[in-house]
């Protein structure tokens, strides 16, 4: 935002040297004003602003994600989170669907939790798949270094139930697993 109130001052001070008559006229003076006064708040805001994490904590079932402006870093269970989507055309949408997560303030701003999926459901669908201690970890190479573990995990505790109901298979890396959770656990 604070690139957009640059572009302004540099476009007035071009319409400046080009018109210089119409330099002291309130169309250029009121609009050089505002641009100005945006862009030192964001100057501002980047020297200032406090440290924005995005984290997603599987074992406790915990999401910490960045608070609006000034405001700290927000930490909430994921059975607390209400999860909504912006609309095509919306402030944060930008021309698509984008998963968003509504932060618990007095203004109920949004945050945007997009992961990179295709869409707004891929992202929900894989941040519920990972949040889910009871299922195994999403497919991809970025976990393989921890299946095991977490396999052994969920074993030891008697291969609970998944917390949140899904429409889709979510199977263990190997077939023998899979027998082994379906004969420990049930499902």
């Amino acid at each position: 935002m604070g690139g957009f109130f640059l572009l302004i001052i540099i476009i007035i001070i071009i319409g400046g040297f080009k018109f210089p008559n119409e330099i002291t006229t309130v169309s250029f003076i009121i609009p050089s004003i505002i641009a100005l006064f945006g862009f030192l708040f964001y100057v501002a805001y980047y020297f200032t602003m406090p440290l924005k994490e995005n984290i997603f904590n599987r074992e406790d079932g915990i999401i910490t994600f960045s608070g609006f402006m000034w405001y700290e870093n927000i930490t909430m269970p994921i059975e607390k989170i209400i999860f909504t989507m912006s609309g095509p055309g919306s402030l944060q949408g930008g021309g698509a669907f984008r998963l968003l997560i509504e932060r618990p303030d007095k203004l109920y701003t949004k945050y945007d939790c997009s992961i990179g999926g295709e869409n707004c459901y891929q992202d929900l669908s894989f941040i519920l798949w990972y949040m889910d201690k009871n299922r195994p970890l999403p497919s991809g190479d970025a976990f393989d270094a921890y299946r095991e573990q977490d396999f052994e995990r969920r074993k030891a505790a008697g291969f609970p139930k998944p917390l949140f109901p899904s429409h889709f298979d979510t199977p263990e890396a190997t077939p023998e697993q899979q027998a082994e959770r379906k004969r420990i656990g049930g499902w």
